[in-house]
């Protein structure tokens, strides 16, 4: 069994004395070469009239107010028929965000929004920010008002 004399590794073949990668780094092919006056010219004349890879090529930022449809103007819009999770998402990207918990008063960052009817409609004045804590204790009041008025 042969190792690399450079790192040690395990060779393949017995013939050589250094592994691939150490051999690239210590013998690279063209190192110290430079291609001469009449290979270059050769090369020159070989891409004339064929376009570069990034000739001609621009990005441009377009305006995208044409194609994404917001509301009412989108297709796929639901309405008061809204999921749930959907009704919520909407109510976090329309209804302006408060530091404070609108019962509490503590500052925080990680609110909630809560409905306050019970009925979920698209109405961002039918809900508030709430903090995790307060959502709960609200959650559980209304459904202790829901379990008194069903079952009273």
């Amino acid at each position: 069994m042969s190792y690399c004399k450079n790192c040690g590794k395990k060779l393949s073949k017995k013939i050589y004395n250094l592994c691939k990668s150490c051999n690239l780094k210590l013998n690279p092919y063209w190192k110290g070469k430079k291609h001469s006056e009449e290979t270059k010219q050769k090369m020159s004349i070989s891409r004339k009239g064929k376009l570069s890879t990034t000739l001609g090529k621009t990005w441009k930022v377009q305006d995208t107010s044409n194609y994404i449809k917001k509301g009412d103007n989108n297709s796929r819009w639901k309405g008061d028929n809204v999921s749930y999770k959907g009704l919520h998402k909407w109510i976090r990207e329309n209804k302006l965000k408060s530091d404070f918990c609108e019962e509490c008063r503590i500052k925080t960052d990680k609110l909630e929004v809560a409905n306050l009817s019970g009925e979920y409609l698209r109405d961002v004045n039918d809900f508030r920010w709430l903090c995790r804590k307060c959502n709960q204790n609200d959650g559980i009041k209304m459904l202790e008002k829901h379990k008194i008025e069903v079952f009273g």
